[in-house]
């Protein structure tokens, strides 16, 4: 509950913002994945083989994931620098070092 109130706290007076964003990813998202699946699907066809077709799905499912974790990571980075200003210093950082702009 406590990760969903922070959410809640980033989002707010933003939400038609980061709505937008999530449909631009999901546009993007949705068109290379169905470009990939289309592609092996073409050559699973082409070659007889539905082998071919599964792993063409996997790989296009595997980027897209992949991709919708980076998106996801990076509108909460934003949210969190324009909400709270620069980032605390990472636990590995040396002591007495400051996030650049700060």
């Amino acid at each position: 509950m406590e990760a969903l109130s922070r959410s809640r706290d980033l989002v707010r007076g933003q939400w038609w913002r980061v709505f937008g964003i999530g449909i631009v990813f999901a546009v993007m998202i949705g068109v290379v994945g169905g470009l990939i699946g289309l592609l092996f699907r073409g050559l699973g066809e082409g070659a007889d083989s539905q082998a071919l077709a599964l792993v063409g799905s996997m790989i296009g499912d595997v980027f897209t994931i992949a991709f919708t974790a980076l998106a996801a990571t990076l509108v909460f980075f934003d949210l969190r620098t324009r909400r709270e200003g620069a980032p605390p210093a990472p636990r590995w950082a040396p002591a007495g070092w400051e996030a650049p702009g700060s």
